[in-house]
């Protein structure tokens, strides 16, 4: 029992690394969407909503698009897709090489399947034949 300490160990801190950077990815996604909903929802709600005894004759224009689809829309949504850029280049982690769990030797990335059982089966991109599903006559 005692040679498979190291690998439960090193099994549960790679789960703990992951689960930790899992956390931190949800965060930066949450905080961002949070943001944006106040700011989008707060410029539209101040600027796209005036009573009509409050509105201008001619709003103010930019590009002939009203101002505040311009400051709280277009903006706002170039300014999240470089932030998306930046989640991704910097934030986003890719995980790390698959272990096995400890007690297994081998962890297969596919179930194993039998041919011809009635299983669902895997199907290599350009070879033709049938698929058995296990449903039917």
């Amino acid at each position: 029992m005692a040679t498979n300490e190291p690998q439960e160990t090193t099994f549960l801190s790679t789960q703990y690394r992951h689960a930790r950077q899992c956390l931190k990815e949800a965060r930066f996604v949450a905080l961002t969407w949070i943001v944006a909903l106040v700011f989008c929802g707060g410029w539209i709600g101040l600027f796209g909503y005036i009573p009509p005894s409050d509105r201008p004759d001619v709003p103010p224009l930019v590009l002939g698009i009203p101002s505040w689809v311009v400051w709280g829309l277009f903006v706002p949504w170039l300014v999240l897709i470089l932030v998306t850029w930046f989640f991704a280049a910097v934030i986003l982690k890719d995980d790390e090489p698959l272990q096995p769990m400890p007690g297994f030797k081998e962890q297969l990335p596919y179930p194993d399947v039998e041919i011809g059982t009635g299983q669902a089966e895997y199907v290599i991109p350009g070879e033709s034949g049938p698929v058995e599903t296990g449903e039917g006559p």
